[in-house]
Order: C-alpha cells, then sequence, then structure tokens
C-alpha cells in the first residue's frame, strides 16, 4: 500500500478491521472486505488516497539545512548539523531536518537571552 494515510488512518481498512472483530463473534458471517487489500487500482479511485511525497534530495536538504541553520550564531551550527544528522540519518533527509529544526527552535531563544546578558 502506498497511501501515506496508512491501514491505521483508511476507512476501508478500518471496516476491515471492525469485519474481523464481528468474525470472532460470529464466525459464520462472510464479507468481500475479508480479503480486501489496497492496490494501485483501488488507490485510483478512492477519495481517501494521498500519495506518499517524494523523498527528499540532497539539494533540497543543503537548502533546508542552511536557511535553519542562518537562525544561528556560527559557533553553534556545526554542533547542531552534526548533533541532526547523528540522531536522524538512518531514516532520511526528512527526519534530520525536523531534528535540525527543533533544535533551532529551541536554543534561539535562550541565545538571543545570553547575549543580551553580556551585553548589559
Amino acid at each position: 500500500m502506498s497511501c501515506r494515510r496508512g491501514s491505521w488512518d483508511c476507512p476501508r481498512y478500518k471496516q476491515k478491521d471492525e469485519f474481523k472483530l464481528a468474525k470472532r463473534q460470529f464466525p459464520s458471517i462472510q464479507s468481500d472486505i475479508e480479503n480486501w487489500n489496497c492496490n494501485v487500482i483501488y488507490e485510483k479511485t478512492c477519495k481517501d488516497f494521498q500519495p506518499i511525497p517524494p523523498r527528499m534530495t540532497s539539494e533540497e536538504f543543503n537548502v533546508k539545512q542552511d536557511e535553519l541553520l542562518s537562525e544561528l550564531p556560527e559557533e553553534f551550527r556545526s554542533f547542531v548539523s552534526s548533533y541532526a544528522y547523528d540522531h536522524g540519518h538512518s531514516a532520511g533527509y526528512e527526519e534530520v531536518i525536523g531534528i535540525m529544526s527543533g533544535l533551532v527552535s529551541d536554543l534561539k531563544e535562550p541565545i538571543r537571552k545570553f547575549q543580551e546578558g553580556l551585553i548589559t
């Protein structure tokens, strides 16, 4: 199945799960949903289908990384970049960017406050 919604969020799979529960209580009931699985043909007619977006390319990653790191002082950039990569590269560029985005968001305000304290 290549639907971004996944089987946990698909109305048709939910219907199939409900049938499985009913089948335990009433073993003799029958339904076409019992052997149904999502496929390319069904996806084309499914109003709930949301295709999985393409993976981030290295060029897109570099642009987004530069954009995020530009919000931090130079001294923090290599740490944030390395930390995000070490903790997310196995899941792809999107995960690295997600971790990096969280770190940048969490660090911006404390760094600003620290810098203000040095000035006063």
